[in-house]
């Protein structure tokens, strides 16, 4: 099941460190994606291929992170992927990479955030719900046979 959860509040005025994608971290992004999401219907290389928001946090010219978020076609914002390097986590990256999605999304006029998430990814429901965002429903599958989680 995935959580459906929202963030209707302020942005953090840009102070999040995030930078947009650029053709110097896009391989490394695309690489970091596959390695995290091995199963999903985006590529690595569609998602840094797309001109929506794909904002990242490098360090000593290290990528350490990325974050995909788009603007929908009623007006809200949503964020689709987020990904911290492995090696780079429980640094508050993940925080950073969120406030930095909800800022732009906010600059070009979403009225919300959104997103979803596995119900059972318990660290990230409880850095979004630090962050302000709240859950609005759970969106369980009810085919036989058919499960979220990777095996």
């Amino acid at each position: 099941a995935s959580a459906v959860l929202s963030y209707h509040g302020p942005g953090w005025g840009n102070r999040s460190g995030t930078v947009a994608l650029d053709a110097e971290f896009a391989d490394r992004v695309a690489s970091l994606h596959d390695a995290l999401f091995p199963n999903t219907h985006t590529t690595g290389k569609s998602l840094v291929g797309s001109d929506d928001i794909r904002l990242v946090v490098v360090d000593e010219g290290v990528l350490q992170g990325y974050v995909a978020a788009e603007i929908h076609s009623d007006g809200t914002g949503y964020i689709d992927y987020l990904g911290v390097d492995p090696a780079s986590r429980r640094k508050g990256l993940g925080a950073r990479l969120v406030q930095g999605s909800v800022d732009a999304l906010l600059a070009t006029g979403a009225s919300s955030v959104h997103l979803t998430v596995r119900e059972s990814n318990h660290a990230a429901r409880a850095l979004y719900a630090s962050l302000g965002f709240t859950e609005e429903r759970v969106i369980r599958p009810y085919r036989k046979n058919f499960s979220l989680e990777v095996s």
